[in-house]
């Protein structure tokens, strides 16, 4: 005959757990028992009976003889837990942890006050002990009939036996839906269990006889034999190899093998080894190579591709071949996560994975796509800097330190000094923009990716600026950008390079600061003065380029005619007025105000805007004499008032004076008397 295996059968993970638990305690030395069997197998009790380890049904019996007890794979009720606790008692708790999950699941439940409906056979273990942690006010069912016995229930909650018929959970399932909405569905049917009944169906499928291992009170053995039997005429159930059906079995020519989760591998071996003995066509030798086969030999980091047998909220189920069932949990998925997982994985797809973890404490491997995606984005990443290649990535996240971004998956960051060759106030501008970069840090161990848009930026101005350079002229008009502003000038950008304007170059009239001119982000025209390419200096000019003030200036300030000015400063002989910028008239104090004044500043102040006229205009000397006082109205002086009459007094008519001069008189022959005209009329005064 011809053997064949399904590609899962035996110890389930926690039955595994359960019969390591009880090893050790064999080796222990130590007085200790089960309440109940520890798994529904009677040639593992047997055996463990023979370890020194007790099977005991009664509590109260273990109390009084006990001082170790191990709680069985099947779980016991809450209250049983308590009593044991409570005693004092030393208890190894070997339950399954996919029991112990769905004991939480209505714990949690039944204390919220939601009514609970368990799927299951309602004299098995398990389904007790779930009852137990509900306050045994579970609703127990197992058939789709039952449905209608239930009485209304309030947003109930439902699990299922891990070991119950996936086919017919599913049934119920659909049942429960119609009737209660809402309904809160925890899928604890164990994926061990699941995975099992598959291999059982495709084993089933091609094989003239079905040949299922496992004990006769065993809940998941049973559910094999069932389920077998659905697809395969002959299906044989046995608990050793004693019971091995030979007449029946040598009428087929196909022999296929299977073993329930209670089910010890020395038990299938011991099978094996008596049919081989009893002639059949394989060695020992060829069915145990076969058996290993069908496992697949993983560890830790090794890359696996498995089927996926089950997706929820928490992870991903994978049948990956190996003796345990592989789990994915949510944080090491690969996936949107705007998007459901069960939306994004259906069950029956191929799935490749990376392991990273043997055992979970649950019996699972634990797989991850998440890391196997980040081991090729890693080596993504580096072939993209290692060919010095720029990417674009889009910022998801903005922080006081820069930006984050995404690469391949990978999270990058890009500090704030390595965004622009120029300061960046608001980061936050760039929130959901793309955005070119490099990537010029890379460690794979620190988890760190460090990118640059500023080095791509200097490479582009560095190509202007080449360019730039190479048609440069002195007394050449350009256009650039005001880029920054000092107490000392202003920077423009000028395509790749800067040049500076300074502050002496910006306005004909006198400026405390630039910003008086030109404001940050401005576009202007400017004149180069000089330039140093090997000091990467360019001096500009921007008054240069406007008309001097001067220019022209007698047409634009007529004699005679009034303008108004501003107040710009004073001296002790006036005040200088500001007519427009770079043109100062003076205003002589004298020209302020017609009656006398000692002060300028008794009757203006800077920056008060007056009227003036212009007196003169000197062009060539840039001076301009102005008056204030002539464009205000001449006041007129009052008349002197006339004097009463009873005050007038008669003036007094002085009479002339005679003024005779008489000078010593001297005798020209006669006794008369000269004058002095007599005299200068005689002199000749040429001589």
């Amino acid at each position: 005959m011809k053997i064949k295996f399904a590609a899962t059968y035996g110890f389930c993970f926690g039955v595994k757990r359960s019969m390591e638990l009880a090893d050790a305690e064999a080796r222990a030395d130590v007085p200790v028992c089960t309440y109940g069997p520890l798994i529904h197998n009677e040639q593992v009790i047997e055996d463990l009976q023979s370890k020194g380890i007790a099977k005991i049904e009664s509590i109260d019996e273990i109390l009084a003889a006990y001082e170790r007890v191990i709680i069985r794979s099947h779980g016991i009720s809450h209250a049983e837990y308590q009593r044991f606790v409570e005693s004092g008692l030393d208890v190894i708790d070997a339950t399954c942890p996919f029991v112990k999950k769905i004991h939480k699941h209505v714990q949690t439940c039944h204390k919220q006050g939601q009514p609970v409906i368990i799927i299951g056979d309602a004299q098995h273990k398990e389904v007790i002990g779930i009852n137990g942690w509900c306050g045994n006010q579970g609703y127990i069912i197992a058939r789709k009939e039952q449905i209608d016995e239930l009485p209304d229930l309030d947003h109930p909650c439902v699990v299922a036996q891990t070991t119950f018929s996936l086919t017919r959970f599913n049934s119920i399932l659909t049942e429960l839906k119609k009737r209660f909405d809402p309904l809160q569905i925890y899928r604890t049917i164990c994926a061990a269990t699941e995975k099992r009944q598959n291999a059982c169906i495709e084993l089933a499928k091609t094989v003239d006889a079905l040949l299922v291992i496992g004990g006769k009170h065993s809940s998941n053995t049973k559910k094999l034999v069932e389920i077998g039997g659905l697809y395969c005429p002959v299906v044989f159930h046995i608990e050793t190899a004693q019971e091995i059906p030979f007449q029946d079995l040598s009428k087929y020519h196909t022999i296929g093998i299977t073993a329930g989760a209670s089910t010890p591998d020395w038990i299938t071996k011991e099978v094996l080894k008596t049919l081989n003995q009893q002639g059949n066509e394989q060695t020992m030798q060829e069915m145990m190579e076969e058996m290993e086969k069908e496992m697949q030999k993983i560890y830790t980091r090794a890359i696996v591709t498995g089927t996926i047998l089950s997706v929820s909220e928490e992870g991903v189920l994978v049948n990956i071949g190996y003796k345990s069932d592989a789990m994915i949990p949510k944080n090491e998925l690969s996936f949107k996560k705007d998007v459901p997982l069960t939306e994004q994985f259906n069950v029956g797809d191929e799935i490749e994975a990376v392991v990273v973890n043997m055992n979970d404490g649950e019996g699972n491997v634990v797989l991850s796509t998440r890391r196997l995606a980040q081991k090729a984005a890693w080596k993504k990443v580096k072939e993209i800097q290692d060919a010095d290649q720029s990417v674009k990535v889009t910022i998801d996240e903005v922080n006081k330190g820069g930006l984050v971004a995404y690469i391949e998956g990978l999270r990058a960051y890009m500090p704030a000094s390595q965004l622009s060759v120029s300061y960046v106030k608001d980061l936050t501008q760039y929130l959901n923009q793309e955005i070119e970069a490099k990537i010029i840090e890379l460690n794979p161990r620190k988890n760190r990716i460090i990118l640059s848009h500023k080095v791509i930026e200097e490479v582009i101005l560095k190509v202007k600026a080449d360019a730039f350079w190479e048609t440069l002229e002195k007394e050449q008009k350009i256009v650039g950008k005001v880029k920054k502003i000092m107490p000392f000038g202003v920077f423009v950008e000028l395509g790749g390079v800067d040049g500076l304007i300074h502050i002496s170059d910006l306005s004909w009239g006198k400026i405390k600061h630039p910003k008086e001119v030109l404001t940050v982000g401005d576009d202007v025209e400017t004149i180069v003065l000089d330039f140093n390419r090997e000091t990467n200096r360019i001096s500009l000019g921007y008054k240069q380029l406007i008309p001097h003030p001067w220019d022209n200036i007698e047409a634009n300030y007529v004699v005679g005619e009034v303008y108004e000015g501003k107040i710009a400063r004073f001296t002790d002989f006036g005040a200088f007025i500001e007519l427009t910028q770079g043109v100062d008239g003076l205003v002589h104090i004298s020209q302020i105000a017609y009656e006398r004044i000692n002060k300028v500043s008794d009757v203006l102040e800077i920056g008060q805007m007056v009227n003036v006229k212009v007196l003169s205009v000197d062009a060539e000397n840039h001076r301009i004499s102005l008056s204030i006082k002539e464009t205000l109205e001449k006041p007129e002086r009052p008349e002197r008032p006339e004097r009463p009459a009873s005050d007038s007094k008669p003036k007094r008519k002085r009479a002339p004076k005679k003024r005779e001069e008489k000078f010593e008189s001297y005798t020209s022959g006669d006794d008369s008397e000269i004058t002095i005209g007599d005299l200068f009329k005689d002199l000749d005064l040429d001589k």
